[in-house]
């Protein structure tokens, strides 16, 4: 897979709801290339602050930003195979300064070292 790709997360996600919704606190990212499995909770992501500096950060931003005050991203490399994975979640306030995060889309790049 050597291009971008934007998937639904429900594709590349465990415990995601058909219609977008929360089935869980923690989902499992699957790597469609190497297979590896990531597990991301709930607080990974409410904790979760984008370095703007980074350069996985700057690449994904110009695939699919994240939507500032409606969405985060998490961003990472995949363990396995090095490629640029984020992960887009909605950012609903269900009450003051208390969200609740559902996972919307995929972001998938080959890895940073692959583009020399």
């Amino acid at each position: 897979m050597n291009e971008a790709k934007i998937v639904d997360a429900a594709e590349r996600l465990s415990n995601v709801t058909s219609a977008g919704g929360v089935a869980s606190s923690s989902w499992t990212y699957t790597c469609p290339e190497c297979g590896a499995a990531v597990r991301v909770r709930l607080t990974d992501v409410e904790r979760w602050s984008a370095d703007a500096a980074s350069r996985l950060t700057a690449r994904l931003d110009e695939i699919r930003p994240a939507h500032p005050f409606e969405e985060v991203r998490l961003d990472f490399g995949c363990p396995g195979c090095s490629r640029s994975v984020g992960l887009v979640f909605a950012r609903n306030e269900l009450s003051m300064a208390h969200y609740r995060h559902e996972p919307v889309v995929v972001v998938e790049a080959p890895a940073i070292d692959a583009d020399r």
